[in-house]
């Protein structure tokens, strides 16, 4: 019986083992199922932001080819408007030719014809007699003529005044696709990424030659090592990488700009162009201005030139402001050092300290606040930063590779 139970307890503690197993297995399924529902979750949202940024995209680019597509047909309907028009004239003009040509139109069996077509002589001066006719068919004719060329000229500068417009349209076509391609082409961002590369293992590879600086000055001692040359140098190879960073960030956000205000200012030029020829009599070979090209691409250049010039005052504004802001940055970082450690490493009665109102002055032992000087210019105030850092570095390197080593 005692074996019974024995064997029992056993079976009993190994099923407990199993179960405890198995909990544990199930925990860690049920973490890795939370996991994957949480990165399935993730995974859906960014892809339905992605679908509607670019259903919005693709809206916005297929109202725009509507609009195309509109002002295409109502130009090709013009258009065949008026090749209508030329051919009922082509034809009015051949039946009256026939008409003319016809032998119901002559008067041949009339007297007046007949006295008509007698000539009558006139002297001129030369002496010799010049014989005219003075029949009013003739006239009637060249004044069908004249009045059929003055409709032949007209039908001629509309046909050309509607060649422009179509030209002006197919530019403003071209213009707009070559805007959207703009920002397909993945040269440029891929020239971005590069660069970014290059300046990250530029930064890394400094990085590391700097640590393995540190770990031989440490090893090697103080003597044969210009430690001020080296900061400066890994100052400016920083400032360098961040400059670019932002040069190419303000580049990439500059090409951005410029290629949403040409396709605001291509639409508003389309739209001012429709409205002008929707409510003005639109204008022939014989009153447009000279001062305007054949396409009317003149002022968009001036306005392109003028936007282009703008942007740049803008950027090198912004440039100075930048590089004036963080001169005045690292002034205030150095001028906050020389607080803190000048006390420290220099005695009052041989150096000269900062005063309260960012003015140097010279204290000695028996100085008093009448004797303070009138505020320096901001160059000897550098100067002073200058001589005061370059005699406190290697004090300050000393303690710093000692505190390292402790």
């Amino acid at each position: 019986m005692s074996l019974e139970v024995e064997r029992l307890e056993t079976e009993c503690d190994v099923k407990e083992a199993q179960k405890s197993e198995l909990e544990t297995r199930i925990d860690e399924l049920m973490c890795r199922l939370d996991q994957s529902k949480a990165e399935s979750s993730s995974k859906i949202n960014e892809l339905m932001d992605e679908l509607n940024s670019s259903t919005a995209n693709a809206t916005a680019f297929e109202s725009d080819l509507n609009k195309t597509r509109t002002a295409l047909v109502a130009e090709s309907e013009r258009r065949a408007a008026v090749e209508h028009e030329m051919g009922l004239m082509r034809e009015q003009l051949l039946q009256n030719a026939n008409l003319l040509a016809s032998p119901h139109f002559s008067r041949s069996g009339s007297m007046r014809s007949e006295q008509g077509r007698q000539p009558f002589s006139l002297l001129g001066p030369d002496g010799h007699s010049v014989s005219l006719n003075s029949g009013s068919s003739d006239l009637d004719e060249i004044a069908l003529i004249l009045h059929q060329q003055k409709m032949i000229n007209e039908l001629r500068m509309r046909s050309e005044q509607y060649q422009r417009e179509n030209e002006r349209l197919r530019n403003v076509v071209d213009a707009s696709s070559l805007v959207d391609s703009l920002e397909k082409r993945s040269s440029l961002r891929s020239f971005e990424a590069h660069k970014l590369q290059e300046l990250e293992s530029a930064y890394a590879r400094m990085k590391l030659e700097v640590e393995r600086l540190v770990e031989e000055k440490a090893n090697g001692g103080l003597e044969n090592m210009n430690v001020k040359l080296l900061l400066d140098r890994i100052m400016e190879d920083n400032d360098r990488f961040s400059h670019s960073c932002a040069s190419i960030s303000c580049a990439h956000s500059r090409r951005r700009e410029e290629s949403a205000e040409l396709r605001a200012m291509l639409t508003t030029r389309f739209e001012r162009q429709t409205a002008m020829a929707g409510g003005s009599p639109r204008p022939d070979s014989g009153h447009w201005s000279a001062g305007h090209s054949d396409d009317g691409s003149s002022d968009l250049d001036e306005e392109l030139c003028l936007e282009r010039q703008c942007r740049r005052q803008k950027t090198l504004v912004e440039n100075l402001n930048r590089m004036l802001v963080d001169r005045n940055r690292e002034i205030e970082k150095l001028e906050k050092r020389l607080l803190e450690t000048t006390p420290t490493f220099v005695s009052p009665s041989n150096f000269s300290v900062l005063t309260a109102d960012c003015s140097w002055s010279s204290i000695s032992s028996s100085s008093s606040p009448s004797d303070r000087r009138s505020p320096r210019p901001l160059s000897e105030r550098l100067e002073a930063v200058c001589n005061v850092a370059q005699f406190l570095a290697p004090s300050l390197i000393v303690m710093w590779f000692a505190y390292n080593k402790m």
